[in-house]
């Protein structure tokens, strides 16, 4: 059975080559804020941003990308994978003052790394689907605000009044918006894994991530 080519299945496909690796360093690119995040929760920030970019450059001179296949899931786990066991492999370096950083891979805090990372992820795959609907609903600009949630009906009504519009054509023009983000969600999602299948399992995933807490930094 065949499935659509996306950014995450061309680097599967591809391992070792060219198309391969300038896939992996637009993905980890945009995603570099979730790489960071993950650091932060292991390192002092100074750290965080030092590890961050060796990861990035590692990641790229070593070809990391081509050590993946169809069993390491998406991009979102696979990526994680890596900052494991990287994160382990930095944790003889000092933190702070001189004492070792000591790295525990088997025991998470709800606010650790893997939960920072998740949530960092999810808001990108959020702010890069917004971005596309911005571009393509220019004039919607008093309508994003209600992209995902419904909103009070009586706000809505007020919003009608304030457009000039009939409350059911703003809803109508709501429906539309949100059936586009929805798209784009889905389309932002469909790039991370090879199988289409896999995309309400990261749906699901990343939904969960930003219904925890988020602690300050």
């Amino acid at each position: 059975m065949s499935f659509p080519t996306t950014r995450w299945s061309l680097i599967l496909a591809s391992a070792d080559s060219a198309v391969a690796r300038a896939a992996w360093s637009e993905l980890a690119t945009q995603y570099r804020s979730s790489i960071r995040a993950y650091f932060c929760r292991r390192f002092d920030r100074d750290q965080a941003d030092d590890l961050t970019q060796r990861f990035f450059a590692d990641s790229i001179a070593g070809g990391w990308w081509a050590r993946a296949d169809m069993e390491r899931g998406s991009f979102r786990t696979y990526l994680r994978m890596l900052l494991r066991r990287f994160s382990a492999r930095s944790g003889d370096r000092t933190h702070g003052g001189g004492e070792a950083v000591q790295v525990d891979l088997l025991v998470c805090a709800d606010d650790g790394p893997d939960t920072a990372y998740d949530r960092e992820f999810a808001h990108t795959v959020v702010a890069r689907a917004v971005a596309r609907l911005e571009r393509v609903s220019p004039g919607e600009q008093a309508l994003w605000p209600f992209r995902i949630e419904r909103g009070d009906p009586g706000e809505l009504k007020l919003l009608a009044t304030q457009l000039g519009l009939a409350h059911n054509t703003l809803l109508q023009r709501l429906r539309r918006l949100r059936l586009r983000f929805r798209e784009f969600l889905r389309d932002e999602f469909a790039q991370l894994v090879a199988n289409p299948e896999h995309i309400d399992d990261e749906l699901y995933a990343l939904r969960s991530a930003l219904a925890s807490p988020h602690p300050e930094n």
